[in-house]
């Protein structure tokens, strides 16, 4: 390993003309000066690919590839990775940016460690740079990774941060690139990949900036209700790779002791335990394939595999309905009905955890919840606005229009409704809202009831 390797910072931009000239100048800036940037434009439509022109003229570490046609995130990433040359690959978004010292310390910490993936922490910002501490990614990407972690990933969602990674440019020739046929969770993908033969760290200091942007065009927080139904399938096809870890981990993760043959059975069982379809789907799937090659009897894995998709019905659209979401309706004194245009719609989160911005909004009277657009039974774990001076305020509900069974509310109808004053002495105060809320639909069989009496 060479004391002063050349890093590759690889950049994927997309119309991204507001941020990019920081994310470029946060890399040309670093500490550390033997880098390489290497941006690939994908097709923007504004003037990003000026903004990056002009800094060619002034850096000759910066390469710079405009492509003619829109290839979406994994290709284009792949694309800038492919023509890097440096030891190590550093990934960075244009609309994300780096803290100047990133890459020396992070490089420090491998040498130190001798590893050769390292992801770090993140710090979630607004569009001005102010740190989002309440944000659910901060609670997300900010933990430590160890057997505990792998299990969060097994079992609910992707804790490492993309664009804090850094990793040997040789582990892409050994497991492969970014998936190109996956949008939302090729990052996850790519991780369980190095997993299973890479031991990976997680430095906890916050070295990335990861930007929520305003205009709520974040790819992993899309309010487009499409979000909801194809995240649903990428797991299906990513989630397969968990079935590949060793039966040990499994054991581990699951709490349950299995050995190579019996580790799907569980897997399977645990995410019919929880409700998590996706996953007791990729399950199968990845059992069919096994099957499928090198296969040969006595098998408990073939008996295992008839009893699990005799008994499972994979095509109940996983308790939700296929456009279910979340949406904030927003009074104001000039428009003190709640209506379509003073509203933000976020697909249904597997966190219960809904954060929106309000920075646009000078002045707020009330907010309306609508958890979700379907009947479900609805608890409020907890819901506070941010305040513009970084202090939250917690929000009492005033209204609903459910049936309140204990602390759940119970919504038989399709049309759930929240509704929370704001006190007059915060109504010009406001920076951000966040809900905590656990979300339970109703079964297949109580949906068609339901919807039958309305």
């Amino acid at each position: 390993m060479q004391d002063n390797p050349l890093i590759s910072v690889c950049v994927l931009c997309y119309n991204h003309e507001k941020y990019v000239a920081q994310a470029i100048e946060s890399v040309i800036n670093q500490t550390y000066k033997n880098i390489e940037l290497v941006i690939v434009d994908n097709a923007s439509t504004d003037k990003s690919c000026a903004i990056i022109t002009r800094y060619t003229k002034l850096d000759e570490r910066i390469k710079f590839y405009s492509l003619k046609d829109n290839t979406f995130p994994s290709y284009g990433i792949n694309y800038a990775i492919q023509r890097s040359n440096g030891e190590y690959v550093a990934i960075l978004s244009a609309d994300d940016y780096f803290e100047l010292d990133k890459i020396e310390r992070q490089l420090k910490y491998i040498q130190q460690e001798n590893i050769d993936v390292c992801f770090t922490w993140a710090k979630v910002v607004n569009d001005l740079g102010d740190e989002l501490i309440e944000h659910f990614f901060n609670k997300l990407f900010n933990r430590d990774f160890d057997k505990q972690d792998l299990k969060f990933i097994m079992i609910d969602q992707n804790t490492l941060c993309a664009t804090t990674c850094m990793l040997k440019k040789s582990i892409f020739e050994d497991v492969g690139y970014f998936d190109h046929r996956l949008l939302q969770l090729q990052d996850l993908d790519l991780w369980l990949r190095i997993i299973k033969k890479y031991p990976i760290k997680v430095m906890q200091e916050k070295l990335t900036c990861y930007r929520i942007r305003g205009d709520d065009n974040n790819l992993s927080n899309d309010s487009n209700k499409k979000v909801k139904v194809r995240t649903l399938t990428e797991w299906i096809w990513v989630m397969q790779n968990i079935c590949e870890f060793d039966a040990t981990i499994i054991s581990q993760a699951l709490d349950k002791q299995c050995d190579n043959e019996s580790k799907y059975k569980a897997l399977f069982d645990y995410y019919c335990l929880i409700g998590n379809k996706a996953y007791a789907t990729a399950v199968l799937l990845a059992v069919y394939n096994k099957l499928g090659a090198n296969f040969s009897f006595p098998s408990g894995l073939y008996r295992d595999f008839f009893e699990m998709y005799s008994s499972f019905d994979m095509f109940d659209n996983f308790g939700f309905v296929a456009a279910a979401v979340s949406e904030l309706f927003i009074a104001t004194p000039e428009q003190p009905n709640f209506n379509c245009e003073n509203s933000l719609t976020q697909p249904i989160s597997l966190s219960n955890q809904y954060f929106y911005s309000l920075d646009k909004y000078s002045k707020i009277t009330q907010l309306r919840l609508d958890p979700i657009n379907q009947p479900a039974k609805v608890k409020l774990l907890a819901a506070y606005v941010k305040l513009n001076n970084g202090e939250n305020y917690p929000l009492e509900l005033a209204w609903h229009n459910a049936d309140l069974n204990a602390d759940v509310y119970e919504f038989k109808h399709i049309d759930p409704q929240m509704v929370f004053n704001i006190p007059e002495v915060l109504q010009n105060n406001l920076a951000a809202v966040q809900f905590e809320i656990d979300i339970t639909p109703y079964s297949k069989s109580e949906l068609c009831m339901l919807l039958s009496n309305v």
